[in-house]
């Protein structure tokens, strides 16, 4: 079975065995409503927010770093390792995955993308749209409703799900750079003005990459990951295997039921840095090969209900390393 194949089959447990990386599509979003709070917010556009994805999985030890390695080859290593299934959008072509995806603005910005009920799809409601323009389609008709979504990999950016179950809208949050203030709260206030309301589900960087816990590095993390850290650690504690460094990042994706409904989850990723040491004999010096890959700590439902912290599990899961 492919990974497109297996992502489709089961999503939520494609979703617990790898970690997802949206690959963030290079257009620009169909429609520009201007600026809120001072940052741009555009709105993809009907049939502009579907497409077709292809995953494929990263190789292994693609970061290698030195022990001295700069601080800005650390802040990389926090990027998603190997063995990561990045998912890129492409025209439509067999084999690939029918999705609504949302990518973000790399300026800054927030983007946000309805999603039709799958009724209203079904009857026909798009029937005069259907064949679309653009890389969403160049004149492809598109007759299935696409019954997964997917936002590009997200590593401080915020992610907010407004609406029904039925018809969710899903705003992407991220600043490219500079933010002017704390960005949990500037893109939050931006949601809120842009619906009147609160938003009905939030992920913010303090979900999945940064709450106020350090790990034994120093480094800014989350209690997830320390706790993940330490399994790893006792897994492997007589092993040839010794765990550098744990950095976090996140993915949100959603699945569209058999009824139509829809409910978005936030998986919590870890790219796990590692040597696999060859101890020194007579015969031979001591040999340290370094590894970065990543895995799927946690996937839990934001939207319907959910939002949550995660209660920690008695005993992570993940594939050997």
């Amino acid at each position: 079975m492919t990974y497109n194949e297996a992502l489709l089959a089961d999503p939520l447990k494609f979703a617990s065995r790898y970690s997802l990386k949206g690959d963030n599509d290079a257009r620009l979003p169909a429609k520009v409503w201007g600026q809120v709070s001072g940052y741009t917010h555009s709105e993809m556009t009907e049939l502009s927010g579907i497409s077709y994805l292809n995953c494929t999985r990263a190789k292994q030890a693609m970061e290698l770093l030195p022990g001295d390695a700069s601080s800005e080859m650390r802040n990389q290593a926090q990027n998603e390792g190997a063995d990561t299934i990045v998912v890129t959008t492409h025209e439509p072509a067999e084999g690939l995955v029918p999705a609504w995806f949302l990518p973000w603005n790399a300026q800054g910005g927030m983007v946000s993308l309805s999603i039709p009920s799958q009724v209203k799809f079904d009857l026909g409601f798009w029937k005069a749209n259907r064949v679309s323009g653009g890389s969403a389609g160049m004149g492809k008709i598109i007759e299935t409703y696409p019954t997964f979504f997917l936002t590009a990999a997200i590593n401080g950016c915020s992610v907010f799900v407004n609406g029904t179950s039925q018809e969710p809208k899903i705003y992407h949050g991220g600043s490219g750079g500079y933010i002017d203030g704390d960005a949990i709260e500037v893109w939050r206030d931006m949601v809120t003005e842009i619906t009147k309301k609160a938003p009905d589900a939030e992920v913010n960087k303090s979900h999945y990459v940064k709450d106020g816990s350090k790990s034994s590095q120093g480094y800014a993390t989350t209690n997830t990951t320390n706790q993940f850290e330490k399994a790893l650690n006792e897994a492997h504690e007589k092993t040839a295997i010794e765990i550098n460094e744990v950095r976090p990042w996140g993915a949100v994706f959603g699945v569209c039921g058999k009824l139509g409904e829809w409910a978005f989850y936030l998986q919590e990723n870890a790219t796990i840095r590692y040597e696999v040491v060859q101890k020194k004999s007579l015969f031979r010096t001591e040999k340290r090969t370094t590894f970065s890959v990543s895995r799927p700590m946690f996937v839990r439902r934001i939207f319907p209900g959910g939002g949550g912290a995660a209660s920690l599990r008695s005993t992570f899961r993940w594939r050997r390393l």
